[in-house]
């Protein structure tokens, strides 16, 4: 497939540039916006903060976690969901924290 004639028609469709510095490359696990991939953040996040309130959504292309923050149940923390070797477990996924806020 020409490059430059599908970067002109998906740019036509609102793409920006920066999608397609991706193109062609190997989309990483924790890309996947799929049933498989949500058992394997529930996993992990279970092997890692334990069972209970977590809650992993997909969103911006990759998958996070919400959970009550360890320290402090008067806040939830937001996690990114990474890919790691070897990972939590056998699910080659680890958390790295970004956020955390007040819950009212």
């Amino acid at each position: 497939m020409n490059n430059e004639r599908t970067t002109e028609s998906l740019e036509a469709h609102g793409a920006s540039r920066l999608f397609f510095v991706r193109e062609g490359m190997k989309m990483l696990p924790s890309e996947r916006n799929t049933k498989a991939m949500e058992r394997k953040v529930r996993s992990a996040a279970a092997q890692r903060f334990g069972r209970g309130k977590t809650r992993p959504f997909f969103e911006h292309g990759h998958w996070w976690i919400e959970v009550p923050d360890f320290y402090d149940p008067s806040y939830d923390a937001i996690y990114s969901v990474v890919d790691a070797e070897p990972g939590i477990g056998e699910t080659g996924l680890d958390f790295e924290p970004v956020f955390r806020f007040r819950i009212w």
